[in-house]
C-alpha cells in the first residue's frame, strides 16, 4: 500500500503538534515496511522551513531532522508536464496555492 503525504504530515514527524501521534504512526508503518510513502519532491524543503521556524530547536538541533527525513527514503515525485497541469487543476479547482495543491 502507499500514500503520498504532504509537508504538513511530514512536518508533523519533528515538531510537535496535534496529530503528530497519527503521523509518527503513518512513519513508523513506512520504516517497518508495511507502507510506502511517496511525497512531491519539494517536500524537504516546506519541512525544512517548518523546522526553521521552530524556536524550541538550536541551529544545531535542526540540522538532524533534514537528514533524518531524507533517510526516510521516500519516493520523491518531479514535477513533469503531466503533473504541473493535474496541479493547476486542483489548485484552481479548490482554491490553493499550487505548491499546496502539489
Amino acid at each position: 500500500m502507499s500514500f503520498i503525504v504532504d509537508a504538513s504530515v511530514a512536518a508533523k514527524w519533528v515538531n510537535i503538534e496535534e496529530s503528530s501521534d497519527t503521523a509518527a504512526e503513518v512513519k513508523d508503518a513506512h520504516v517497518r515496511g508495511d507502507l510506502e510513502l511517496a511525497a512531491p519532491s519539494h517536500l524537504i524543503y516546506e519541512v525544512g522551513n517548518s523546522i526553521w521556524k521552530n524556536s524550541q530547536l538550536t541551529t544545531d538541533d535542526a540540522r538532524e531532522p533534514v537528514a533524518s527525513i531524507l533517510q526516510l527514503r521516500l519516493f520523491l515525485l518531479p514535477l513533469t508536464i503531466s503533473r504541473a497541469s493535474r496541479t493547476m487543476e486542483i489548485a484552481r479547482m479548490r482554491r490553493t496555492t499550487f505548491y499546496d495543491a502539489a
